[in-house]
């Protein structure tokens, strides 16, 4: 065996291995490959063993160094690039001590359940976008909900193991349009709660504490994002025992996880249509539960008056401007649910200095408008479904992004078939509310070709006659109030004016720059007449 430098035979030099030198170099014979190692464990004079030699020899750095230039500047190389700090990461930073508690425990390695792939995606999730949220106007608010859910999921398998079937859902909301592609990370952990939500059934004194009420609530959220109607009804009516063993709502106080959380599954049972009288009827019918259609719905119900008592309700409490569109006729039942669950969503005062606890999931809303959006075939009711999916969107992330073209692309094309049938009046208004809400939240380069078409389809016509447009539109005063009759918070307002301005402005330019070049082009013709 050789050794490379000025040593010539191995013998000779086992003088230099006489001390386990901090930083060694291993080469092989060949001379090709050299990585760094550590000192060896061996103590000096004892023999490594029977076994075949080791395929390469160890040197000292320093000797090594001084020999070969090379080698050290490599070293150094080496070193500054383990020293660099890492590149940086456009999520904030994961740290279960601080999003969790506990800070003396590592709390991944203490989890109810096995840790597996698809937890620390979960937990992934659940500490990055929905704990910190940065971008949404509901910052404050969302760690009141989720945070003691998720300490509580600590202490308990059943909810932990909704909690991750919950967060992979909610990951997989953000890659689908329409249809939730059910995984098998997703199938599996759902079951693991409901095997554990039924375990917990059979002791009386677990039935209904807060870990199960809140799993049911889960197993009812995911059953009205990928399930059918018939698991919705079992789960919606073992939550409402559940509250009922419990003392009903008033006893679990006015405030607080729990009251958010009756609250949200109302919400959910209105959206899908499920009545909170006749649950418990319908669910032990299992002949009249198999009849009932699946939650993907391939037809829409448009009512008639008189409407339902229900609905009459839901209208009492929505903004004018839905309220007259649902009045006329001009939407389905199940497009006003939507419309009368995105208005409790949505139009909360976020600048209350005591927010009251809510639970915010505006997937839920999004996903059933892009399935309505698929089945409805009248422009009007589906320019209802992408507004409410936009202002859905808005009202919880920055801006739209360029994986958002669709949507656009939609409204373009929307916009381009309305005709006479589409021409009254509250029609009218909830199309330019829908234009100057989507040309607010597009800030992406990408989108910017589709905004430019909407703006001149709402402005472009007028803009051409010295921006002599309807009389509302260049009047912010009487824009405002218009735009006030749907959905809308202070701060999105504040958003809508600055967008029309910018709008107004850039087509007083152009319509100035086209009256520059008529003029130079009359001036032209002139002089060669």
């Amino acid at each position: 065996m050789n050794i490379h430098g000025d040593i010539g035979t191995a013998p000779s030099n086992l003088s230099l291995l006489a001390s386990r030198p901090e930083r060694c170099i291993a080469t092989d014979q060949a001379g090709k490959n050299q990585v760094i190692v550590t000192a060896a464990t061996t103590p000096p004079g004892e023999k490594l063993g029977k076994g075949k030699g080791l395929r390469f020899v160890i040197m000292r750095a320093p000797n090594l160094e001084k020999r070969h230039s090379s080698h050290s500047r490599r070293l150094k190389k080496r070193q500054a690039k383990s020293c660099a700090p890492p590149k940086r990461d456009p999520f904030p930073p994961l740290s279960p001590q601080r999003a969790l508690g506990h800070p003396r425990r590592d709390e991944f390695n203490a989890l109810p359940i096995e840790n597996t792939r698809s937890v620390d995606i979960a937990l992934d999730y659940v500490v990055v976008h929905l704990l910190h949220d940065p971008f949404s106007s509901h910052t404050n608010e969302l760690p009141n909900v989720y945070l003691p859910v998720l300490r509580l999921g600590m202490e308990h398998e059943d909810l932990f193991e909704a909690i991750v079937a919950f967060s992979l859902v909610h990951r997989e909301t953000n890659y689908s349009y329409a249809r939730i592609k059910v995984t098998p990370d997703i199938a599996y952990h759902n079951g693991r709660a409901i095997e554990a939500l039924r375990k917990k059934l059979t002791n009386p004194k677990t039935c209904a504490d807060d870990a199960a009420i809140l799993t049911s609530l889960l197993l009812t959220d995911g059953a009205a994002k990928y399930g059918t109607r018939a698991e919705l009804l079992v789960h919606y009516t073992g939550l409402k025992r559940m509250v009922s063993m419990r003392g009903g709502a008033e006893a679990l106080g006015k405030d607080g996880t729990l009251r958010a959380v009756l609250e949200y599954a109302e919400r959910v049972a209105d959206l899908t249509g499920v009545s909170r009288e006749t649950e418990a009827v319908r669910t032990s019918d299992d002949k009249r539960c198999s009849q009932e259609p699946d939650l993907p719905i391939s037809r829409l119900q448009y009512p008639a008056h008189p409407f339902p008592p229900d609905l009459c309700t839901g209208l009492a409490d929505l903004s004018e401007g839905f309220r007259e569109l649902a009045l006329s006729c001009r939407l389905s039942t199940e497009v006003i649910r939507l419309v009368i669950a995105a208005h409790k969503q949505i139009c909360v005062d976020t600048e209350d200095r005591y927010p009251r606890t809510r639970i915010y999931c505006p997937t839920m809303v999004v996903l059933y408008a892009k399935r309505y959006l698929e089945v409805s075939d009248r422009v009007t009711e589906s320019i209802v479904c992408l507004s409410i999916i936009m202002i859905s969107m808005r009202s919880f992330a920055s801006y739209f992004r360029a994986q958002d073209r669709l949507l656009l692309e939609n409204l373009v094309l929307l916009a381009s078939k309305r005709g006479i049938e589409e021409s009254t009046l509250d029609q009218y208004h909830h199309f330019v509310w829908t234009i100057i809400m989507a040309a607010e939240g597009s800030r992406s380069d990408v989108l910017s070709p589709y905004v430019d078409t909407l703006i001149c389809t709402l402005l472009g016509p007028s803009a051409r006659n010295e921006l002599k447009a309807q009389d509302f539109l260049q009047d912010w005063t009487k824009l405002e109030k218009i735009l006030k009759k749907y959905l809308w918070r202070s701060d999105l307002l504040y958003e809508w004016k600055c967008t029309w301005e910018s709008a107004m402005a850039s087509l007083k330019m152009e319509s100035e720059r086209n009256k520059k070049s008529s003029r130079s082009w009359g001036d032209r013709s002139g002089v060669s007449d």
